[in-house]
């Protein structure tokens, strides 16, 4: 079981990532690509509420800034 909620957290984290990479380089409003988000995990049978998409995507931009920042101090 913790196999499978590992295996579910970790596409989920990827998800978020490309996700808020996504979001990041768009010109869309944020708005529609919440909306692009959210229909591509329904489609997958995902169902996040508005609030925990947010959630999600804030975890990804934290995990992503403190990522690239590490890069930037690794020589």
């Amino acid at each position: 079981m913790s196999n499978n909620n590992s295996a579910l957290l970790s596409f989920l984290l990827g998800l978020g990532l490309g996700a808020a990479i996504v979001y990041f380089i768009t010109s869309e409003k944020g708005k529609d690509v919440r909306k692009k988000i959210s229909d591509f995990l329904e489609e997958r049978g995902i169902h996040l509420s508005t609030h925990e998409l947010d959630e999600l995507i804030a975890q990804v931009k934290h995990k992503f800034k403190h990522v690239t920042h590490k890069e930037t101090l690794e020589p």
